[in-house]
This record gives structure tokens, sequence and C-alpha cells, in this order.
């Protein structure tokens, strides 16, 4: 059995980022909480291309 959603049911995605100023300060803000890991990530990958 499938479960067919009406086209009233909101669905929070749709309207995720509805301009640039919102998905820019997400970035922002995800940018800054994941600064220590991307930073370990990139140290990882800059070995890896070294080939250690």
């Amino acid at each position: 059995m499938t479960a067919v959603r009406s086209s009233q049911t909101p669905n929070p995605t749709n309207n995720l980022f509805a301009d640039g100023e919102q998905a820019y300060e997400f970035v922002k803000v995800f940018s800054h909480d994941c600064r220590n890991e991307l930073v370990s990530m990139g140290a990882v990958l800059a070995l890896l291309e070294r080939g250690f």
C-alpha cells in the first residue's frame, strides 16, 4: 500500500532557503561550527595527496 501525500500537507523543505540571505547565514553558521573538523579533513586530504 502506498501513502499518498495531500497537496495541502506542508513540506518544510519546499522553502528551506527561500532567499539567498538564509542560505548565506546557514553556510556561515555551519562553517563556523565545523571549522576544526574541516581543517582536520583538509590536512588529511593534503597528506593523502602527498602519498602518506
